[in-house]
């Protein structure tokens, strides 16, 4: 049986604007990755008609090819209720269905339906029309996370583990390019610095994280992101600042000059259990510690690491309050030794030196 190789393989490239946090933080990072291959790769617009039709022109004039799919964001529009999405979907869905001559490698960086639930925004019903239909036709599932290929393989009972890959999330290295003025944030002081980079919303448990930091001068906490407009008007702690949505390169500056980094999500949500949070490795890279609350994917790292902090949210404030500056400064001595391994340069070429030994 042939191997996949650079030669058959064609990538589908989105073009991604704006924040790269979770999906589409892994997507960029496997833009940028490829870019540097060989790899055949078709350029998507940001145009949803431009990008359908390019789409499915090299879907449909291929032949003997293994198409590598990001899933959810496959690269064309399926997620919305308008007569074009809906035609979209229904084109891609017999494609899937009745393609002979193609195979496909899908990359899940996130379960849409589930995510949906447990973080309350718009249900994605959508996404079962194609999803079982498209992992059974894939040669090769890589996922985020060994709690996402647990699961896939009790929902879906015709998936087995040797269809499976694991490709952990990871983060960039931090290279000092920023202009940034940090001055103004008061890193001089001598305040335990806690930060939370990423996305804001309210089903992040973004509110209950502030609720329980500690109203004391001794501890400061930074908060980064999008989504986070809201927060303005709810802080009333002075020793809890909201940033904005800063540039990867500036956010990853101020993290680096923080002590520890957040982690607030709900133990009790079936997603956040599944998910290996991009957050984790983002801190690991820029060499500081984190505190999670005891999500399987975190517990599982630190059993295997021995890094890190867990505790359930409600003992925070207390918990924060025993950890001082020895104790950190330890932490961030582990780190040195293995944040290269969280690097997405290192983690996607393993990832794809596996696939290219994968025979179909």
């Amino acid at each position: 049986m042939p191997t996949i190789s650079f030669r058959n393989l064609l990538y589908f490239r989105k073009n991604i604007i704006g924040i790269t946090e979770g999906g589409n933080a892994r997507d960029s990072a496997f833009n940028r990755y490829f870019d540097r291959t060989k790899v055949t790769k078709i350029r998507l617009s940001t145009n949803k008609v431009l990008s359908a039709f390019t789409f499915f022109y090299y879907l449909y004039i291929s032949s003997y090819r293994v198409f590598f799919l990001h899933y959810p964001g496959i690269g064309i529009s399926v997620s919305d209720r308008n007569w074009f999405t809906v035609l979209t979907r229904k084109i891609f869905k017999h494609y899937i269905l009745h393609n002979e001559k193609n195979k496909f490698v899908i990359d899940v960086a996130d379960l849409p339906v589930e995510q949906s639930i447990d973080l309350k925004l718009f249900h994605r019903d959508y996404f079962t029309e194609i999803e079982g239909i498209l992992f059974k036709k894939a040669v090769v599932i890589i996922v985020s996370s060994l709690g996402i290929q647990k699961y896939l393989i009790t929902k879906y009972p015709f998936l087995s583990r040797d269809k499976f890959l694991l490709c952990e999330n990871g983060a960039p290295e931090f290279r000092k390019v920023s202009t940034f003025d940090c001055s103004a944030l008061g890193f001089e002081s001598d305040r335990i610095r806690y930060v939370y980079a990423g996305t804001l919303n309210p089903g992040r448990s973004v509110l209950q994280m502030i609720e329980v930091f500690p109203d004391d001068e001794k501890y400061e906490l930074f908060l980064m992101g999008n989504e986070g407009d809201w927060l303005r008007s709810i802080v009333d702690k002075k020793n809890i600042r909201y940033l904005g949505n800063l540039p990867e390169d500036v956010a990853m500056e101020v993290v680096t000059r923080c002590d520890v980094g957040l982690i607030p999500y709900d133990q009790t949500k079936l997603y956040y259990n599944l998910a290996y949070p991009t957050k984790l490795a983002f801190y690991l890279s820029c060499g500081i510690p984190f505190l999670s609350t005891e999500v399987q994917e975190i517990i599982n790292w630190k059993k295997n690491n021995n890094i890190g902090y867990t505790k359930n949210i409600d003992n925070w404030n207390k918990y924060i309050k025993m950890i001082d500056r020895e104790n950190i400064s330890e932490e961030k001595k582990k780190i040195i030794d293995i944040k290269s391994l969280v690097y997405w340069d290192t983690i996607i070429e393993r990832t794809l030196k596996l696939l290219m030994e994968r025979n179909y």
